[in-house]
């Protein structure tokens, strides 16, 4: 569980509805003088990169260099190098460990460099991996699920208060933050992934849509399955012969059917 008393709940969060723009700083007092923000746009959706070019014509005060269809070979260090933004902007339909892993590593290597994550929806083996990379955050950042990001004054605000320093949250993340996580993370000592993936068994999901989902190979997602059926045998109502359905039950008892896929 994030502690708010920690620093980086310090460094100007603004945990407040996402939705309703009069509760987050003023553009105007934000952008006052400051030269035009960059912004590079990392998009899954062609129509949602289209709608960011529409709301950032060449007059806005934040000039978006350019757009790119958001793909997991796609190494966004090269794309921040070519381009060198204030802010990248990355919105997917389903936020991944290994994205966060990513973005880490990216806001290690770009100094002042600031990142806004905007995702359909995450499971719940997302959330204590979500939950440590924004305790760990210390400027620069912001997270919105896309049915939060409804004004085009919220879109530019929240650019530019990452710009300058700031971690927005959406407070539908900030609730599920602030949840104990910690009967999820160690449900049959399964790992992160492993619960991913058990999340998505849950919803009947086949391997070939895990392994879309999660970006990884099918016999990659046969290795994590084979795994979570070999951790949940100790459960004495696991039945070998329907282990799919079993671990589907296994999932909904310990967890009281954690299934995030849309939140709000």
């Amino acid at each position: 569980m994030v502690d708010r008393r920690d620093s980086a709940y310090n460094a100007g969060i603004i945990l407040r509805d996402a939705g309703e723009v009069g509760q987050m700083p003023d553009s105007n007092r934000v952008f006052g003088s400051v030269d035009k923000i960059t912004l590079i746009v990392v998009e899954e959706q062609e129509i949602y990169r289209k709608l960011y070019e529409a709301i950032c014509p060449s007059a806005s005060p934040i000039e978006l260099r350019e757009s790119f269809p958001y793909s997991a070979k796609k190494t966004l260090d090269s794309i921040v190098a070519r381009t060198a933004p204030d802010v990248i902007l990355i919105g997917v339909n389903h936020l991944s460990a290994e994205l966060l892993n990513e973005v880490t590593q990216l806001q290690n290597d770009s100094g002042n460099l600031g990142v806004v994550l905007i995702a359909s929806s995450l499971t719940s083996g997302v959330i204590p991996i979500l939950n440590k990379f924004v305790a760990s955050r210390k400027a620069r950042f912001g997270f919105l699920f896309r049915k939060s990001l409804t004004h085009t004054d919220q879109f530019r605000t929240m650019i530019s208060s990452v710009q300058a320093g700031q971690i927005v949250i959406d407070p539908a993340l900030g609730a599920l933050m602030d949840k104990d996580n910690e009967d999820v993370t160690s449900i049959s000592g399964l790992t992160p992934r492993e619960i991913e993936v058990l999340n998505l068994i849950a919803r009947g999901r086949t391997n070939e849509a895990i392994s879309v989902s999660l970006f990884i190979d099918v016999k990659t997602v046969r290795h994590h399955i084979n795994n979570i059926y070999g951790k949940l045998k100790t459960n004495s109502t696991f039945d070998d012969r329907h282990p799919r359905v079993s671990a589907t039950n296994a999932y909904h008892q310990l967890t009281g059917q954690l299934i995030f896929e849309d939140l709000g």
